[in-house]
């Protein structure tokens, strides 16, 4: 199940499990001579990775114009209006070619957080088993 929240689409997962948020993030780069956007990307319809289709940022270089601003594994949503849904890493790389000097990007960033279930548990009472003579007695550590 997706449940989205303002920028934050969740997806739910089992209890033991934690949780990924998606976030969504507006770029904006100017590209520098020589070095373009800095970034390689990766993906596509004809390309999926474990069975997802997104164009994802696959690197980053380093002291370059996105750095800061993207990180790997970010799925590419548009690039200066151009919706990424549903495209190939051909057309997506060609796109981001042609996309001229600035380049307004939007992304999709997992962010992974602790199943609300287990921090509910760790932030219970502890409880300490002490058997006596034959009996089991509990004792509360609050």
């Amino acid at each position: 199940m997706k449940l989205k929240m303002c920028n934050v689409e969740r997806e739910e997962k089992s209890e033991v499990e934690d949780e990924v948020l998606w976030e969504t993030h507006h770029v904006k780069i100017s590209k520098v001579r020589l070095v373009g956007l800095g970034i390689a990307v990766s993906g596509g319809y004809d390309n999926p990775s474990n069975g997802d289709p997104s164009i994802v940022i696959s690197d980053v270089i380093k002291i370059g114009p996105a750095e800061g601003k993207l990180q790997i594994n970010d799925r590419v949503l548009s690039v200066n209006g151009h919706s990424f849904d549903h495209v190939d890493q051909s057309t997506a790389i060609q796109v981001i070619v042609d996309c001229g000097e600035t380049v307004n990007m939007v992304v999709s960033r997992a962010v992974v957080s602790p199943c609300p279930g287990v921090l509910a548990q760790s932030s219970a009472p502890l409880t300490r088993n002490i058997k006596r003579n034959g009996s089991l007695f509990a004792k509360s550590r609050t």
